[in-house]
């Protein structure tokens, strides 16, 4: 081999290993966030979304990223959401109810506040929970 193809040989290697360690910086960082893209906007979030509380590892379902609000769902400001407020065509019915039923904490047919950003979490992020 002639000094030409040995460093060829060199310069293929190091592009190789260069996009090795991108490919490997871009999966641990992939792992790290999520992105969550909407039609007109895209919000990251990171893993820092579970609650820091000592007394509950409940998830804090308000600090990821929803197309609508609570705020914008209650059209009437009664406080509280039922299944007739919300668009949800493209999901089932039957897991449509059952993860509204999951979310009613006090089961009184309607959502409050927290009660609406559990079922959003369910709907968005823990589909397959319902096997979707």
């Amino acid at each position: 081999m002639d000094k030409t193809e040995i460093l060829l040989i060199i310069l293929v290697t190091i592009v190789i290993c260069c996009v090795v360690v991108a490919g490997l910086i871009l999966f641990n960082q992939l792992n790290n966030n999520t992105t969550v893209t909407n039609t007109s906007q895209a919000t990251e979030i990171n893993s820092d979304t579970v609650s820091s509380s000592s007394t509950s590892d409940e998830i804090d379902y308000e600090s990821y990223y929803y197309s609508n609000s609570f705020e914008d769902t209650d059209t009437d400001g009664d406080g509280y959401v039922t299944l007739s407020d919300m668009n949800l065509a493209h999901t089932p019915f039957d897991i449509r109810d059952q993860m509204y039923t999951d979310s009613d904490d006090d089961n009184d047919g309607r959502l409050n506040h927290d009660e609406y950003y559990k079922f959003m979490y369910k709907l968005n992020y823990d589909r397959a929970s319902y096997g979707l």
